[in-house]
């Protein structure tokens, strides 16, 4: 119970760090989509439980912007040969390869739509709900928000360039940087000095 516990609040912290909602009297979202939030637990194997708040937006039809495209194997094959073979990148020196994960990445989001939350009874008050600021896990939308647009401007503010085959692929010319995204995870590849530089 103490490491749920803890969990919890983590990711509650989390989610007033990016201002993931605003809370709204509960008789002002009558008529308007409002989704239940749930809590999901994964235990690991050191005895620390990740806690995840979602909402419970479920598919009743068909949309065509809830889709975040994936990197296929092809550019990941295509980044380790970058490393692999000498002399193929602008600067000199050996090529590596770095994976980084983006924490809270789907709350680093901002909602486009108007979107109620209902809270457990037992977190707040019955006559509150929640409007969502930020994307949040669960909902239709959220690993569009998050790839096309915060991970999509972030890359324009780092100077990297989407690429016009592939909307997976970025590249940064003066860092001489090649990367692709998956969900939260960056597969990166290029000099080391360029991907330990704090400014990419």
């Amino acid at each position: 119970e103490a490491a749920v516990r803890a969990g919890r609040i983590l990711e509650l912290e989390s989610m007033r760090k990016y201002k993931v909602w605003e809370f709204v009297p509960a008789r002002s979202t009558r008529g308007k989509k409002s989704v239940r939030l749930k809590w999901v637990h994964d235990a690991r194997a050191n005895g620390v439980v990740r806690a995840r708040l979602v909402a419970m937006e479920f598919a009743v039809d068909l949309r065509g912007d809830t889709f975040a495209g994936t990197p296929g194997l092809v550019l990941v094959r295509y980044l380790i040969s970058r490393v692999a073979t000498r002399g193929l990148g602008r600067l000199p020196g050996e090529r590596q390869l770095a994976v980084h994960d983006a924490s809270c990445a789907f709350l680093q989001a901002d909602m486009d739509e108007e979107l109620y939350i209902k809270f457990p009874p037992y977190m707040v008050d019955p006559d509150w709900a929640g409007l969502l600021l930020k994307s949040m896990y669960g909902t239709r939308r959220a690993a569009f928000l998050w790839h096309e647009k915060a991970f999509g401007d972030l890359c324009v503010k780092c100077g990297f360039v989407r690429g016009k085959g592939t909307g997976n692929l970025y590249h940064h010319e003066e860092k001489d940087l090649v990367g692709t995204v998956h969900g939260d995870d960056f597969l990166t590849e290029g000099p080391e000095e360029s991907l330990t530089s704090s400014s990419t």
